[in-house]
């Protein structure tokens, strides 16, 4: 039986694997494993990887490991939206920790994306990289003058070209919806993540590094100066540890499971509507997202030929073709037009979280770990990456912000995050009063 059967909101060849996937396939490279190396990254995503780069153009030799395909995590499976946002508002970080720190922490959010789009470029990475902005609507009718105020306060700080756009204006970024205006963040990117994962790979590659699939790592031990890192395929010895595994973690590191909790994410693609469609839909190609704690997006196909539609992070899905049908009804409601279009593909992936809503970067038993990205996984993945390999590196250009941010943990986390679709309803039920009846 087809996964379409009796789910008319299923194309007869539905997937369950990502879109991306289509065109990069994450790779098998089941190598015979080595007894030794330098510098051993645990995780083949865009940290790991990009960490990868930065130490092999430092003089370092580099071994890469991963449980799965290379790059079979979140890296080829998120929405490929690459931006320079926080989950902290500005105003927020200045009242909570002071002018002085929201500005260093924006600053560098600024920095992580800019960082990011320049190493694909200048690695020449091909990944359909397009800066067209991002457009995020206003669910509520009080968030429009609750954004102008953070705007208008960021920007004499850390100036960029965001600006708003009225409810009477909307119609120029949205060929859909009842919306109360929105925030255009003009400049930031798309990209193909699967590609961009690829394009990291054959870098590293390309540059000596040695990357192997299919080989989980069960634990690091600290042996002297050394690490002896044990696998389901033999042990290694390594100079030096990076974890880079972010929502795959697991019970590798009980000090890091406790700290960052992994929550699932939905993605899901439509059948082709045509380019002319998709332009009606989002005259600007912009990325659109609602302004909500747990927001519905989309966004345009590389190809414009059709959409990319995700939301209800954190939800427990146990048949994602089921599932199809309830993004499906969340799309038709805010585009009741495409209430005959079908789902080809729909898939999930795990992104992490952490208590703090901020990255976490540090040294734990001298192993080497960035994770914790709340949404901000290219951009940041790729930026704090390169901050690892510069600190393994020993280059004082390593430090960040997010150095001196504690990496929190509660009591009551003890590794299992329990509470995920707990915390993903109180943000919804939180949407639906801001909304006011809005379909969320």
């Amino acid at each position: 039986m087809s996964w379409s059967a009796g789910n008319s909101v299923l194309t007869s060849d539905f997937k369950t694997t990502p879109y991306w996937w289509e065109e990069a396939r994450p790779p098998a490279a089941p190598d015979p494993l080595p007894a030794q190396a330098d510098v051993l990254v645990v995780g083949s995503g865009f940290t790991g990887l990009s960490a990868s780069l930065t130490l092999l153009q430092a003089g370092r030799q580099v071994l890469v490991l991963d449980a799965e395909n290379l790059g079979a995590g979140a890296s080829s499976r998120n929405a490929g939206s690459m931006g320079r946002t926080f989950r902290h508002n500005f105003s927020e970080l200045a009242e909570t920790r002071g002018i002085d720190f929201a500005t260093r922490v924006y600053r560098e959010v600024h920095a992580a994306f800019e960082f990011a789009y320049n190493r694909i470029e200048s690695e020449d990475i091909k990944c359909h990289l397009a800066r067209r902005g991002r457009f995020t609507a206003f669910i509520g009718p009080a968030q429009y003058d609750e954004a102008a105020r953070e705007l208008e306060l960021r920007q004499k700080y850390v100036p960029g070209q965001d600006y708003m756009v009225s409810r009477e204006a909307q119609r120029q970024e949205i060929g859909f919806g009842r919306y109360f205006g929105g925030l255009v963040i003009p400049d930031v990117a798309s990209i193909h993540p699967g590609l961009y994962q690829l394009g990291l790979l054959s870098r590293v590659k390309a540059a000596g590094g040695k990357a192997i699939s299919g080989t989980p790592v069960l634990d690091i031990m600290r042996d002297g100066k050394e690490f002896t890192v044990v696998t389901q395929r033999g042990s290694v010895k390594a100079r030096d540890v990076i974890v880079a595994t972010n929502g795959y973690t697991g019970g590798l590191m009980r000090y890091l499971q406790r700290r960052v909790f992994p929550f699932p994410a939905y993605i899901m693609a439509t059948e082709p509507i045509g380019e002319e469609r998709v332009k009606r839909l989002l005259p600007t190609l912009r990325v659109f997202q609602e302004k909500a704690e747990n927001p519905f997006f989309l966004r345009p196909s590389p190809d414009l030929t059709r959409l990319l539609v995700g939301g209800r992070a954190g939800t427990i899905v146990t048949s994602l073709p089921r599932f199809a049908k309830t993004l499906h009804r969340l799309l038709v409601a805010r585009i009741p037009d495409l209430a005959s279009t079908r789902i080809s593909h729909l898939w999930t992936g795990k992104c992490s979280g952490t208590f703090s809503i901020f990255p976490g970067i540090g040294v734990h038993d001298g192993v080497h770990y960035a994770m914790g990205y709340c949404f901000a996984g290219i951009s940041m993945g790729t930026y704090l990456g390169h901050k690892i390999g510069l600190r393994v590196a020993g280059k004082p250009e390593a430090s960040t912000v997010f150095d001196d941010i504690e990496f929190e943990t509660r009591f009551w986390h003890q590794g299992f995050p329990w509470f995920v679709p707990v915390a993903a309803e109180m943000m919804l039920a939180q949407d639906r009063r801001v909304s006011q009846g809005f379909p969320i």
